[in-house]
């Protein structure tokens, strides 16, 4: 808090490039830095700071990826560790939905190792000294871990685009898929008659709603960049004609602004849907059930 963010910035981007220099220094020595998304995207990702050419680095970067196998046997060690052995995978989910309990906990972990332990730990608060993770306590417990990786995310993000889920108002109990084309000027008001609303934000989300209110950029421009926003972060996912839905973790095809237009839908992340208050009745196919 001493210095100017700038500073800090071109300090930790003076970190990460030097490594090359030592590598060629001193042989048979491996440096490893380790950045958070929001960092990597603030200190070489386009942030303006002194020093060397960021494409020397792409050779040296690796996308730190954990598969569905890798967490669940993270969490058997943990369990094993905490419970003297008693405890694991095979023996805490209720008799016939261990592969349904599990993968409901592992499609709301953003594939992290901490939410997936965030989840779990809310599991147990709510256990109250019963034996199994049963279907019904894994939901009752669902609400608490959905609330505190929406604020997660707004504290991760924080440095690069500020609060993050005041933007989120158009998700609110909406059905699974959001048509893009539905997403109104309407649902953001709070960014027209709150004259110090755009004060929450930071960066480039600071930009596109200053610039919205001042007709700088059309409604449609507005709503792609933050959508994008939103994606990068991990609120949001994208279905195109073209793509299955894909979040940022997805390993399978890039994602650009372009890719947010009317043809397409986002939704939320199912770590959210209970914070968001989202319809899961709706189906793949449009069809809704009525019963």
């Amino acid at each position: 808090d001493w210095v100017s963010q700038q500073i800090v910035y071109d300090l930790i981007a003076a970190m990460v490039e030097v490594v090359q220099e030592f590598h060629n220094h001193f042989k048979g020595v491996k440096i490893i830095l380790s950045l958070r998304d929001n960092l990597h995207m603030l200190v070489l990702g386009g942030h303006e700071h002194r020093g060397g050419q960021r494409e020397k680095l792409a050779a040296l970067n690796i996308h730190l990826r954990w598969s569905k196998d890798e967490l669940l046997n993270l969490l058997d060690h943990r369990l094993r560790h905490l419970s003297n052995d008693r405890l694991t995978i095979d023996t805490l989910f209720e008799k016939n939905y261990k592969k349904d309990g599990v993968d409901y906990i592992i499609d709301r972990t953003y594939m992290r190792p901490r939410a997936l332990i965030s989840f779990v730990n809310k599991i147990i608060e709510q256990a109250d000294k019963k034996g199994q993770f049963t279907h019904n306590l894994i939901k009752s417990a669902e609400p608490f871990y959905s609330t505190e990786r929406l604020h997660a995310i707004d504290d991760e993000w924080s440095e690069n685009y500020g609060q993050l889920s005041k933007m989120c108002g158009f998700l609110y109990g909406k059905n699974v898929s959001v048509a893009i084309h539905s997403i109104t000027e309407n649902d953001f008001e709070n960014l027209y008659f709150d004259e110090s609303f755009c004060q929450n934000f930071k960066g480039k989300l600071f930009e596109i709603c200053r610039d919205l209110k001042a007709e700088k950029i059309s409604f449609e421009n507005f709503k792609r960049d933050l959508l994008f926003v939103l994606f990068n972060a991990g609120i949001i996912g994208l279905k195109s004609p073209e793509k299955p839905l894909l979040f940022y973790y997805d390993p399978i095809v890039v994602i650009t602004k372009e890719d947010f237009n009317s043809q397409s839908s986002v939704s939320p992340h199912k770590a959210l849907y209970s914070y968001f208050k989202t319809n899961t009745r709706e189906q793949l196919e449009g069809v809704y059930s009525v019963k």
